[in-house]
């Protein structure tokens, strides 16, 4: 979810250079209004997954480390918020670096929680 993520912030991030070439992508299709969205959906499904593995006793318990990665995905969440309404946002030009360092850290708790519970 969070790799689709980075891809679509690129894609995002890009609306106006590629539509005034007359390159079309979903998030050209969708505006920038609806197309954030989507990237709420990418970047939530990645949580809500862990806890549904969690929840179905398919992963450990300590893979909820990956929640303490919430406050870091508010700040491209924010980005995408902000640009969706028309506003300038000096970090739009890094909103596909913010959202690897965001999979970056969540992947790391990620893989910590699964070790630690296998001891």
């Amino acid at each position: 979810c969070l790799v689709a993520a980075i891809l679509y912030s690129n894609e995002y991030r890009d609306i106006d250079h590629d539509s005034s070439f007359g390159i079309v992508n979903p998030s050209i299709l969708l505006g920038r209004k609806r197309a954030r969205f989507v990237y709420y959906l990418l970047v939530t499904s990645a949580y809500f997954l862990v806890i549904v593995m969690v929840v179905c006793d398919l992963i450990c318990t300590w893979s909820l480390l990956t929640l303490l990665t919430l406050p870091l995905a508010l700040k491209p969440i924010r980005v995408i918020e902000v640009t969706s309404q028309g506003k300038e946002s000096a970090q739009l030009p890094i909103i596909d670096v913010l959202t690897a360092r965001l999979h970056l850290q969540f992947g790391l708790l990620f893989i910590c929680g699964i070790a630690i519970g296998l001891f």
